[in-house]
């Protein structure tokens, strides 16, 4: 009851459907933040490790671990090539100063409103927005105007 009154007062706009593509690549960069926790994981037992045999252990893991993060990554560059609209976005992002290839295929995927929102909104939606810590009574301190932005 409480969602079908919401969406009749708010009336909000239907999204599209996530294809088929986008879902894969979701699942892809999802392993790849998982690959990237391992190891950090394994790294920083490698830093700790005294014995040789568990560092070559800790190694090994490592190595298989950087091996499947180059694995995913050419997957994920594969199927947004495969895209026509994912790789046009995704071109535009890497044309910016400072932006890879990899965090443009991230960009791509974890923000499809990029190129819809404008840029106060794609940083609140992102929790980079200063905004004043308000509640109840209370007033945060407001936070400064924001000087550098990328998107306009």
């Amino acid at each position: 009851h409480i969602i079908a009154r919401f969406a009749a007062t708010l009336e909000p706009m239907p999204t599209d459907r996530i294809s088929e593509s986008t879902r894969i690549i979701k699942a892809l960069v999802a392993r790849r933040n998982q690959l990237v926790d391992l190891h950090t994981a394994e790294s920083n037992r490698l830093e700790h490790a005294e014995v040789k045999n568990v560092q070559r252990s800790i190694m090994a893991l490592l190595k298989t671990i950087q091996a499947q993060l180059k694995n995913v990554d050419e997957q994920i560059r594969e199927h947004i090539e495969k895209t026509p609209q994912l790789r046009q976005r995704s071109e535009i992002i890497d044309s910016a100063p400072g932006i890879g290839p990899t965090t443009a295929h991230m960009l791509v995927t974890e923000l499809p409103e990029l190129g819809q929102l404008n840029r106060r909104q794609i940083a609140a939606l992102v929790g980079v927005a200063p905004i004043a810590r308000d509640s109840g009574t209370f007033r945060g301190k407001r936070p400064r105007r924001v000087k550098h932005c990328f998107y306009s």
